[in-house]
């Protein structure tokens, strides 16, 4: 008779640590309930995915061995992370990392441990990010000692750390981090098409261009050859290019926003600059005027039931149809989408306002792939707020621990002009405190009132 199960162990599967599209291993736990591998059963207990890793923790009913980082063949990526680790522990021990060292000592134990060049490059920008998070990470049962310490004057004697250096780092960071991407990016899509394109008169802002690596690019018709739209995926906490930061239309990309919308299967908008104060001639109209009245152009008819005022947003219904060739609507029921639209009032940085804001957004995302777009005038300050926002609360609820800059720090190494200021920055720990001061009992993140009922 097999031994009871006794000894945990915690596989972190990173998704997109240097990976291809090529299949590396063979799966090596149960999907679901007790699975055995020869002399060895285990159960899987629990399974946590976020956009870059996913944790199973499993439960083996033999004597564990020691915690190993797998990978495909054990020596390029697993050194790569294995190179991290030692560095970033070398760094706390001494105050300093030799990468030249590190690297030959894990070839004295293994050969070929960092493959290539360009993993060598990554992992000098890992352990960059990897010094700038130090410390910076949360337990919420200890946040008002954290917030304390970013609270005090830049260079005080008594702080490690303000809220200005935090955020001075960052960008630092992000600018070190992504410069090398980006040039290389721009060569990679083909520097003469972009070019062209952008010449068109579909941004904006011309200091505010997609990052091509991120850009949905739109499937191409007939009628509408461009794939080229002010965009760009980011991820959710689950899921990478998930959701959608953009720009509110101009009156030239209004059809390659429903373009958008349709084709990336998109099930909540949530918008700012809507209101008529902030219209000008660089805004098209996309929606219609009233209930009554269709929002009608050459490629789409967009119809909404009456708005609901949900406190700091209207919600509205909106059915979306395509027209066919003709330029009639198409009468198949398969070209009509049903979505909602948050018409969001303008938003400050005061974590009260946040945070209602956030509770009307998060009853209303999507729960299964479809996906949520952030928009406003720029397609990048208030989007961008608001969609880190949503992924720092989910993750609230999920767990006790965050780092707010590696959250920040991967939208915008996507997308560098989200969070531009210092008060943003600080509006991110303000709003997770007041969520957690709600509900006044650190050991039970989940009850928080107003996110309770969320489904998350």
């Amino acid at each position: 008779m097999r031994e009871p199960f006794g000894r945990d162990f915690f596989f972190a599967y990173l998704k997109c640590f240097l990976l291809s599209s090529q299949k590396k291993c063979s799966r090596y736990w149960p999907d679901d309930g007790v699975e055995e591998f020869e002399d060895i059963a285990i159960r899987l207990m629990s399974t946590h995915v976020f956009a870059e890793y996913t944790i199973r923790h499993l439960r083996l009913n033999k004597d564990g061995e020691p915690f190993r980082y797998l990978t495909h063949a054990g020596v390029g990526r697993t050194g790569t992370f294995i190179g991290l680790c030692n560095l970033l522990q070398e760094a706390d021990a001494t105050g300093h990392m030799d990468f030249r060292a590190t690297l030959w000592k894990l070839r004295q134990d293994r050969m070929n441990t960092i493959q290539t060049v360009e993993q060598y490059i990554y992992l000098h920008r890992m352990a960059l990010v990897g010094h700038m998070i130090s410390n910076t990470t949360i337990q919420f049962n200890k946040m008002n000692n954290h917030l304390s310490s970013l609270e005090s004057e830049k260079g005080a004697s008594n702080s490690t750390h303000s809220y200005e250096q935090e955020f001075e780092t960052l960008v630092d960071v992000c600018d070190a981090t992504m410069s090398k991407v980006s040039e290389s990016s721009e060569e990679e899509e083909g520097n003469n098409v972009y070019q062209n394109i952008k010449d068109v008169g579909k941004d904006r802002l011309k200091n505010i261009l997609p990052n091509p690596n991120y850009r949905p690019k739109l499937r191409a018709t007939k009628h509408h050859k461009d794939t080229y739209i002010n965009a760009v995926l980011v991820p959710n906490l689950t899921k990478d290019r998930q959701d959608i930061l953009t720009q509110l239309p101009l009156p030239t990309t209004v059809t390659d926003f429903w373009r958008l919308v349709t084709q990336y299967n998109v099930e909540l908008i949530v918008a700012f600059d809507t209101d008529p104060e902030h219209a000008d001639e660089t805004t098209g109209g996309f929606i219609p005027k009233n209930e009554t009245e269709p929002f009608e152009n050459e490629s789409y008819i967009v119809e909404s039931k009456p708005g609901t005022e949900r406190g700091l947003a209207t919600e509205i219904s909106l059915t979306v149809q395509q027209k066919d060739m003709s330029g009639l609507a198409s009468s198949s029921k398969q070209t009509k989408k049903t979505l909602t639209l948050l018409q969001c009032k303008c938003l400050e940085t005061d974590p009260t306002s946040v945070l209602k804001l956030q509770e009307v957004i998060q009853y209303h995302r999507p729960v299964n792939n479809s996906r949520t777009i952030y928009m406003c005038r720029n397609g990048a300050d208030k989007s961008g707020l608001m969609c880190i926002h949503s992924i720092l609360l989910e993750r609230m609820k999920l767990d006790q621990v965050l780092t707010v800059p590696l959250v920040v720090g991967k939208i915008k190494a996507i997308r560098p002009q989200v969070i531009p200021t210092v008060d943003q920055y600080k509006s991110l720990y303000r709003v997770l405190k007041l969520a957690l001061d709600s509900q006044n009992v650190y050991g039970n993140v989940g009850n928080m009132p107003g996110l309770a009922s969320v489904p998350f």
